[in-house]
């Protein structure tokens, strides 16, 4: 049936039939048609069918799946090209199927009660809040839709009609559980690293490129936080949610400057500071973190790793104490002295107070010494140490300055009245017998003073004049008969005289070469055989005898005859080197080392004379290492990187002697070429007396080997440091236990030795 018109115009419903005509030979030869008037249609009767027909072609040509069902028994009643092709299926094919059977059958179950509700709802028909459902494609692929439903009104008795409009996000979806996969590898790759890692983010409005830091809040922070502060995840995040809460109140105002500063800059930071862990404990932390900004440079947060440095800080200030101070009476070292009498000076330039220096030396502590043993020498000087304490005020200093001789620095004194008056009471106390496990000694002591005061003829700005005037005094009252003390005048000039005698004694000893080199072997403790040997230095004094470094060396270092002296000792050692490969060639390489004092380093030319001497005498480079001692890296600077860079291009391997008894920082041993370090004797000395000295020595052991530097322990003497030591993994040493030093006249065959001392 099709609209048209009448001849008065009126339109009306026609019933049209068409019959084809045929030719005999069953040709088709013309169509008859038969037009049947049926009634006159009504305006809406005529829009009707073109609506149907626009709303059939959106339906079929819509973008996304859509579906009409019977929501009672689910049964598809109309299908578009989209959803076919969205699920795989023909028309046909979909037109056989039911809602339930489009989906998964994990989302079957709860579909169901949706259509349920779905029929029995009353009122205007509405659609229903778009639900997420897992459909199957043909292929048996999952496809993630986005359902909408609506019930269309139908006349009854026509069943209900549901139409379902179907987008597809599986490609969202996908990129969801991706999503989820890395962010569980996220946190699986997070709780595994050392520390904890954390992001801040700012919950406050405004804009965040200079943002408030003490005003962020921790977001997100990994499991290793209850390892390092012993809070659980959400225990910290209610307690320490807040970042400046973290950190120690002391510490928060400078650290959280320093992050805003950082972050301004669009920079990294990298932080250490203290906190308090859960069960009250200080923690040390470092934190390396910085900025996200996004494309219109705001910062979005903040996201670094915190890691727990407790036990290295713990270390370290164990390294800093026993760089400042004496390990055996646990007095401040010299070093330290310095430093506090130069900041006294300071303040005295400045008018605040008077002061004095006290030097006091144990009178005949070497008989006690050599008739006792060292043992008991050593616990004399703690006993010492002890009573020393007990003469001074609280805020006295005193500090040992190496042997037995110790130093009081006295400050806000009157006059030179108070500093006898402390004079005397120390010798009262020294005069009381020492009560030792093994008798009891007597002692006496020789003092110099010093004195800086508004009256007083010379005028210190230096800690190193003061003190060498002390001990000038010092020395006076010795020549004077001992246990007393005396003040240093400028006629003490005499003991100057008596220097400047040993300085042109010294330069005549190096013009006629009275210096012999002495051989130290240096052993293999793992392999127990001979790895090297270590070239020291006697002057051999042709009236006066064999004369030790302690005496010589320090004047040689003032005047600059170093210099000449190491040259002899550099050249005789290779030599002799070179001598010992030519008479034994299948002899293991050995290496030579050979001390290398801080004023070379003064000198430009230092790398082509070390290349001469072993062009000259014919020693292989990495043969020789030259050892150094931190003085020459903090005094030297760039210089001495410069040199020691050379000396590393050169082959030669670089040692750094008596480590942990200067100023052990250990950005030297990163900032300069390093091969070796050697562990001071007195570490090794206290082995099995102090435990705290084992666990120093363990860890300078397990930062080489992380470092790959070879560690030397020097001063080994028993059987006892030769398995400590062996038991720490320290692969070379050298000491009494193997050999003394020997001049090649008295032993020229240093080669004979092993572990059995036998």
């Amino acid at each position: 049936m099709t609209p048209s018109t009448d001849y008065q115009g009126t339109m009306v419903k026609n019933s049209r039939k068409l019959a084809p005509n045929h030719s005999l030979a069953a040709v088709l030869r013309q169509w008859t048609v038969t037009t049947q008037n049926l009634a006159p249609l009504s305006k809406e009767a005529i829009q009707a069918p073109r609506e149907e027909v626009h709303l059939n072609q959106v339906f079929a040509a819509a973008p996304l799946g859509m579906v009409l069902f019977n929501p009672q028994t689910c049964q598809l009643t109309k299908v578009n090209a989209a959803l076919c092709h969205m699920l795989g299926y023909s028309a046909q094919e979909l037109m056989t199927m039911t809602w339930l059977d489009l989906m998964a059958q994990a989302d079957r179950s709860r579909t169901e009660p949706c259509i349920n509700r779905f029929i029995t709802r009353e009122g205007q028909p509405r659609p229903l809040e778009p639900l997420e459902h897992c459909f199957v494609s043909k292929l048996g692929q999952a496809v993630w839709v986005n359902v909408h439903l609506a019930k269309l009104t139908e006349e009854s008795p026509q069943p209900p009609v549901a139409l379902a409009m179907l987008e597809n996000i599986t490609a969202r979806k996908q990129a969801e559980l991706a999503l989820e996969v890395g962010e569980s590898r996220y946190r699986a790759l997070v709780s595994n690293l050392p520390g904890a890692v954390y992001r801040m983010v700012c919950r406050g409005e405004g804009p965040r490129s200079y943002p408030p830091i003490a005003g962020w809040t921790v977001e997100f922070i990994s499991e290793g936080i209850t390892e390092i502060l012993g809070f659980e995840i959400e225990e910290f995040t209610q307690v320490s949610g807040r970042f400046s809460h973290l950190i120690d109140p002391d510490e928060a105002p400078s650290i959280l400057r320093e992050i805003a500063t950082a972050l301004t800059q669009q920079s990294p930071f990298r932080l250490e500071y203290r906190c308090l862990a859960k069960d009250g404990q200080p923690r040390w932390l470092l934190d390396r973190g910085q900025g996200v900004w996004d494309i219109e440079n705001n910062l979005k947060y903040v996201e670094g790793v915190l890691l727990d440095i407790t036990h290295l800080k713990t270390t370290e200030a164990q390294l800093a104490h026993r760089t400042s101070h004496d390990s055996l009476t646990g007095l401040p070292n010299r070093a330290l002295f310095f430093k506090h009498l130069d900041r006294a000076l300071l303040g005295r330039s400045n008018g605040i107070n008077q002061l004095a220096v006290l030097v006091l030396d144990v009178d005949n502590f070497k008989v006690i010494n050599d008739s006792m043993g060292h043992s008991v020498g050593d616990q004399l000087l703690v006993e010492i140490a002890i009573r020393l304490r007990t003469c001074l005020r609280p805020d006295d200093f005193i500090a040992r300055l190496g042997g037995d001789e110790f130093v009081v620095h006295i400050h806000n004194i009157a006059g030179l009245t108070d500093v006898t008056l402390v004079a005397d009471r120390i010798e009262q106390v020294m005069k009381q017998p020492f009560e030792l496990p093994d008798l009891p000694i007597t002692v006496s002591v020789s003092m110099g003073i010093t004195l800086q005061s508004e009256n007083s003829i010379v005028i210190y700005h230096q800690a190193h004049d003061m003190l060498r005037d002390a001990e000038i005094a010092m020395y006076r009252a010795k020549q004077e008969g001992r246990a007393q003390f005396a003040l240093y005048d400028t006629s003490m000039h005499e003991q100057a005289m008596e220097r400047l005698e040993l300085e042109t004694a010294l330069r005549l000893a190096c013009s006629q070469k009275e210096f012999v080199v002495y051989y130290q072997p240096i052993m293999n403790l793992g392999s127990e055989t001979l790895a090297g040997f270590e070239a020291l230095v006697r002057w051999q004094h042709p009236v006066q005898g064999l004369i030790m470094p302690d005496k010589f060396i320090p004047i040689a270092e003032e005047t600059g005859l170093i210099l000449a002296i190491d040259d002899l000792v550099l050249a005789t050692a290779c030599e002799q080197m070179v001598h010992w490969q030519r008479q034994w060639p299948l002899m293991a390489p050995l290496s030579l080392s050979v001390n290398l004092s801080t004023r070379h380093f003064t000198r430009p030319d230092l790398v082509d004379w070390v290349a001469q001497v072993l062009t000259t005498t014919g020693l292989v480079p990495h043969r020789l290492k030259l050892e150094i001692t931190e003085s020459v890296l903090i005094n030297n600077g760039e210089q001495a990187r410069h040199t020691l860079e050379g000396l590393n291009a050169l082959g030669v391997s670089i040692s750094l002697d008596d480590f942990g008894t200067g100023y052990s920082s250990l950005s030297y041993i990163h900032q300069f070429p390093m091969h070796t370090l050697k562990i001071d004797r007195s570490f090794v000395a206290e082995l099995n007396q102090r435990p705290e000295s084992g666990e120093i020595v363990g860890a300078i052991l397990a930062m080489a080997k992380s470092l790959r530097l070879e560690v030397v322990a020097e001063g080994i003497e028993t059987d006892q440091h030769l398995v400590y030591l062996k038991g720490l993994d320290c692969k070379f040493g050298q000491g009494y236990w193997f050999s003394r030093p020997w001049p090649l006249m008295r032993r020229p065959n240093l080669f004979n030795l092993s572990f059995n001392r036998n």
